[in-house]
C-alpha cells in the first residue's frame, strides 16, 4: 500500500503548489505541473499489471474475442456468446484488430479515460492537479481497476452533461443510450435530465439534513427486508445477485459513525451555507451540487445495505471531481484553501488505509500495484495469488 500513500503525498504537495501558482497566474508553471500528473497517471494506469481482480475476466474476454473483421465476416463465434454488453464487445473487438496484447488493451483504454479527464479539466477549473488528484482518490483507480465496463458510460454521461444544460434531451438520451450499450447502469442517467437542473431551496436542504441523519442514526430504512418485497420484480441475474448480498455479512450495515458520514454531512453543510451563492456564480454548479446531493441521500437511506448504496453510488461519484475544485475556487483566503487541502489529504490516506470492504491481508493482495515496466507478477503468479483470495472467501 506504501505505492498509495506516496501518491497521495506526491499529489498533495503538486496541488499545493498550484494553490500559489494560481493566485500568482503562473500559467506556464501550472500547465507544467498539470502535464507531469497526467503522464504520471497514463504511466500509473496505462502500463499497470494484474492488479485487483477484474482483470481476470477481462483478459479473457480479450484473449477470446475476435477482431472486429471477423465479426462483420460472420464468424465471430465467441462474440456472440461472451455475455457483456454489445457495445464494449464491438469497443474490444475493435481494439483486437491491432493487437492480441493484453497489456495493449490496458494500455489503449486508460488513454481514453484520461484524454477525456484532460478535457474536462480544460473546461473546469483552474485546480487542474486538484481535479486529477480527486480522481485518483474517489473511484478512478476504481474505474481503471476493476469497473472498465461502467468507467466508458459514466465517461460518457460526464460528456452528456453538455446536452442537459442546453436542455437538448434527444442528444442527451442518444449518448446515454450508448453509455448503456457499455454498462446498463447508464440507464439510471435518463432521468436525472428532468432533475438535476432544479434549484434546491435553502429550507428543502436543511430539512434533508435532519431527516437524512434521523433516516441514518435510527436505521429508519431498512433496505434488506424492503428489497427482498419486490422479488417479484427482479431478473433471475439480480435476484442471485441479491441473494448472495443477503447472506454475506461483509455487506450488512455499516456502523452508525464512520468517516463516511462525517464527510458526508460536511458537504451537506457546506450545500446549506453556500448553494445559493454558488448556484448565482454559475448555473452550471447547480448540476454537480445536484448530484452531490444524490450521492450524500443515497448514502444515508441505505446504511442497513450498504453494497446497494456503493452499486448505485458508483455511477455519481464523480461528482467529487468537480465539487473540489469547485469549493476550492470559491475559498477566498490561501491559508483556508490550504486547510482544506489538508483534510483532502487526510481523507485520502484514510480511504486508501482501510480498504473499503475488508481491511484483511486479503484486500491487501487484491490492490498490491504492478506496473509492466519494472518488475512485475506474470499472469500465472497473479492467478494464483486470486485463487488464493477466493479460497480466503
Amino acid at each position: 500500500m506504501i505505492i498509495y500513500f506516496s501518491i497521495i503525498i506526491s499529489f498533495g504537495i503538486g496541488a499545493f503548489l498550484e494553490v500559489f501558482l494560481v493566485e500568482k497566474n503562473e500559467k506556464k508553471k501550472l500547465k507544467l505541473i498539470f502535464y507531469i500528473f497526467m503522464l504520471f497517471l497514463l504511466l500509473f494506469f496505462g502500463f499497470r499489471g494484474y492488479v485487483a481482480t477484474d482483470w481476470v475476466s477481462y483478459s479473457q474476454f480479450y484473449k477470446e474475442i475476435e477482431p472486429i473483421s471477423e465479426v462483420i465476416s460472420g464468424s465471430g463465434t465467441n462474440f456472440k456468446s461472451l455475455s457483456i454488453e454489445l457495445g464494449f464487445k464491438l469497443y474490444m473487438s475493435f481494439l483486437k484488430m491491432f493487437s492480441s496484447n493484453y497489456n495493449f488493451f490496458v494500455f489503449f483504454n486508460s488513454a481514453i479515460d484520461l484524454y477525456i479527464l484532460y478535457m474536462i479539466t480544460k473546461k473546469w477549473t483552474k485546480y487542474r492537479v486538484l481535479m486529477l488528484f480527486s480522481y485518483f482518490a474517489f473511484t478512478g483507480t476504481f474505474l481503471h481497476f476493476d469497473i472498465l465496463r461502467n468507467a466508458k458510460s459514466i465517461m460518457l454521461f460526464i460528456l452528456s452533461i453538455k446536452y442537459l444544460k442546453t436542455r437538448n434531451f434527444s442528444k442527451y438520451f442518444i449518448v446515454n443510450l450508448i453509455g448503456a450499450f457499455f454498462h446498463i447502469s447508464a440507464l439510471l442517467y435518463l432521468p436525472l435530465y428532468f432533475l438535476l437542473n432544479k434549484k434546491i431551496s435553502k429550507k428543502k436542504l436543511i430539512i434533508s439534513f435532519i431527516v437524512l441523519n434521523l433516516i441514518y442514526f435510527f436505521n429508519l430504512i431498512d433496505l434488506k427486508k424492503i428489497l427482498p418485497l419486490f422479488d417479484c420484480f427482479y431478473s433471475d441475474y439480480v435476484k442471485n445477485k441479491l441473494d448472495i448480498y443477503l447472506s454475506d455479512q461483509h455487506y450488512g450495515a455499516v456502523s452508525k459513525i464512520s468517516i463516511q458520514v462525517i464527510e458526508k454531512n460536511m458537504f451537506l453543510i457546506y450545500l446549506i451555507k453556500y448553494y445559493e451563492k454558488l448556484s448565482n456564480k454559475n448555473k452550471d454548479n447547480i448540476i454537480y451540487m445536484n448530484l452531490l446531493f444524490l450521492l450524500i441521500v443515497i448514502f444515508m437511506v441505505s446504511r442497513s445495505f450498504f453494497i446497494i448504496s456503493d452499486r448505485v453510488m458508483i455511477n455519481i461519484m464523480f461528482t467529487y471531481w468537480f465539487i473540489i475544485p469547485m469549493i476550492m475556487k470559491n475559498i477566498r483566503k490561501i491559508s483556508n484553501k490550504l486547510l482544506f487541502l489538508f483534510l483532502i489529504c487526510v481523507y485520502c490516506f484514510r480511504l486508501f488505509v482501510v480498504p473499503r470492504y475488508n481491511p484483511d491481508e486479503k484486500s491487501k493482495e487484491r490492490l498490491r500495484y504492478d506496473n509492466i515496466l519494472f518488475n512485475h507478477k506474470s499472469y500465472e503468479e497473479r492467478m494464483k495469488n486470486i485463487i488464493l483470495i477466493r479460497s480466503l472467501n
